[in-house]
C-alpha cells in the first residue's frame, strides 16, 4: 500500500527538484506536504530497512532546501512555498513549521542547518502569534499567514489573498506540530509556546466548546464547530491539560465517528481534510503516532 501510494504521489506530484505540487497539474509546492511525504520516507527506511526509501526522503530533503528555504539575515528560514522564494523579507505559514521532523531530517540530509531552522521555526512563530498583525490587539492566536519584512518587522504578506491573521483552517494546526515536538523530544519552546498560546483553551474553560476559526484578536470568525478544529487544537491540550483533552477526545471527537459495515468515518465522510486529521488526533490521544525513526 505504501509503495503504490508512493509511486502515484512521485510520478504526478513531484518536480525536478525533488519537491512536490501541491496539487496535481501545478507547479506550487507547499513545505509541510513535503516535510510530511520526506518523514514518512524516512520512517519507511526504519520500518522496512529499505535503503530506497532514505535516497527517497533525501532527495526530497535536496529540494525542501533549494526551493523551500532562504536565507534572512543570515539565518534560514522555511517559506511558504517555492513561490515565495523569489520575494524579499520572509513569506511563511506558521502552520507549515515542524521542528520534530527537522530533528530527524539532519540524520538523512547532515551538511544542511536544521538546528538552525528549528531556531527560526519557533522566533517566527512567537513573533507572528505576539504581533497585532492587522488588529489592535493579539490573544496569541498563531495567524494564517505571516512575513518578516526586509527591514525585519513582523507583518502580514503583501499579497491580497494572504493579507489575514485569522486562526482558521492552516494556522489551527500549529498546535498539533508544536505539541508533537513536546511529546518526541520534549522541546521547552514547546511547552513554552503551547501554555502561552491558551486563548482556545480559555473559551474552552468557559463554553466547554470553541469555534473552528477566531481572528487574531480573539473574535468569532466562523460561527460553527468542526471535528477537524478540536482534532488539531487536541495537541495542545494533551501537553497543557490532560484531564481536558479526554472530554474533548470523548465529547467533540469520538462522538462524530459512525461505523458501517463498509467503511468508518468522522463527521462527514466526503472531507478528506476532516479525515486526516482525525485519525492524526486520535493516534496521538491514544499514544500510536510513534517516532519510528527513533524506534
Amino acid at each position: 500500500t505504501f509503495d503504490r501510494v508512493w509511486l502515484w504521489t512521485s510520478q504526478h506530484l513531484q518536480l525536478p527538484s525533488g519537491i512536490f505540487a501541491w496539487k496535481a497539474g501545478e507547479t506550487s509546492s507547499a513545505p509541510d506536504a513535503d516535510t510530511d511525504i520526506a518523514l514518512a520516507l524516512g520512517f519507511a527506511s526504519k520500518v522496512w530497512g529499505d535503503d530506497r526509501y532514505l535516497q527517497s526522503s533525501r532527495q526530497v530533503l535536496i529540494g525542501i532546501w533549494s526551493d523551500e528555504v532562504t536565507y534572512f539575515q543570515g539565518r534560514p528560514y522555511i517559506l511558504a512555498g517555492n513561490w515565495a522564494k523569489s520575494q524579499t523579507g520572509v513569506i511563511t505559514n506558521p502552520s507549515y513549521l515542524a521542528p520534530y521532523a527537522y530533528r530527524i531530517f539532519a540524520s538523512i540530509l547532515p551538511q544542511s542547518d536544521w538546528a538552525g531552522l528549528i531556531d527560526t521555526s519557533y522566533e517566527i512563530l512567537n513573533r507572528c502569534s505576539e504581533s497585532p498583525l492587522d488588529k489592535t490587539a493579539s490573544v496569541y492566536l498563531p495567524p494564517e499567514w505571516c512575513a518578516l519584512t526586509p527591514e525585519g518587522e513582523v507583518a502580514l504578506p503583501q499579497e491580497e489573498s494572504l493579507r489575514h491573521s485569522n486562526y482558521s483552517y492552516n494556522a489551527f494546526r500549529v498546535p498539533f506540530r508544536i505539541s508533537l515536538d513536546y511529546f518526541w523530544y520534549k522541546e521547552p519552546r514547546a511547552m513554552e509556546f503551547l501554555n502561552r498560546s491558551n486563548y482556545i483553551r480559555s473559551v474552552w474553560y468557559a463554553n466547554h466548546a470553541f469555534l473552528v476559526a477566531y481572528t487574531h484578536d480573539g473574535q468569532p470568525w466562523e460561527n460553527y464547530e468542526s471535528v477537524s478544529a478540536y482534532s488539531t487544537n487536541l495537541g495542545s491540550f494533551l501537553v497543557t491539560d490532560p484531564t481536558a483533552s479526554v472530554k474533548i477526545y470523548e465529547e467533540k471527537i469520538l462522538s462524530k465517528f459512525y461505523q458501517e459495515p463498509s467503511r468508518s468515518y468522522w463527521e462527514d465522510p466526503q472531507n478528506y481534510y476532516t479525515q486526516n486529521w482525525s485519525w492524526f488526533a486520535t493516534a496521538l490521544y491514544s499514544q500510536n503516532l510513534q517516532n519510528l525513526w527513533a524506534k
